[in-house]
């Protein structure tokens, strides 16, 4: 509760280190553990985590999670340790839909279209032109195109926000853009 601009973030922001600490290391015992049953040969590990955590680096007091759609709350690592594949590092656009396709596609060998089961795409895809993103709290939904958040509300797109969280000025989203997405939330996203 006492949380808000004048907030020093550095307590909270030590929480968040120990938090990160404590679980790095039951990681690391699942690690070990697996490596002592001789499974590290047979076993795929993805390490991510469901959202970031802001300690209001936006300046609008936004502190913790699920409170907007910042790069501070949605940029998260992932590290796949996969037996057989060499280290790589990707950094184009992705989202946690797309682990179901690599998965299923890299590793079940599964030949249906990716579209059939998942509105993500395999993560060794680098092809992201006119990528978009659906991003939903428990109370917006919004779609992130071209480095933009387009908010969506009962009558359609409303405000646009970068990822730091200020008001930009835009052109409109391109209709196959917003077609594609609402085609998405209809199959996938219902509520």
């Amino acid at each position: 509760m006492a949380l808000d601009d004048d907030y020093d973030p550095l307590p909270f922001l030590n929480l968040y280190k120990t938090t990160a600490h404590y679980v790095d290391t039951q990681i690391q015992r699942i690690v070990e553990q697996l490596e002592a049953q001789q499974l590290t040969d047979k076993t795929l590990i993805v390490i991510t985590s469901d959202h970031g955590q802001e300690f209001n680096e936006t300046g609008l007091n936004y502190w913790g999670h699920n409170g907007n759609f910042s790069q501070w709350q949605t940029h998260v690592p992932m590290l796949i340790l996969w037996l057989g594949k060499a280290p790589q590092t990707f950094n184009h656009i992705s989202a946690h839909e797309d682990l179901i396709p690599t998965l299923m596609q890299d590793l079940f060998q599964c030949s249906n279209p990716i579209t059939s089961y998942s509105t993500g795409q395999s993560l060794f895809d680098s092809h992201t032109a006119n990528r978009s993103l659906i991003m939903e709290t428990w109370t917006e939904r919004a779609i992130y195109y071209n480095q933009t958040l387009y908010f969506m509300d009962a009558l359609g797109i409303g405000k646009t926000l970068d990822m730091n969280y200020q008001k930009v000025e835009v052109e409109a989203l391109p209709a196959d853009i917003l077609q594609d997405n609402i085609e998405k939330i209809s199959r996938f996203l219902k509520h």
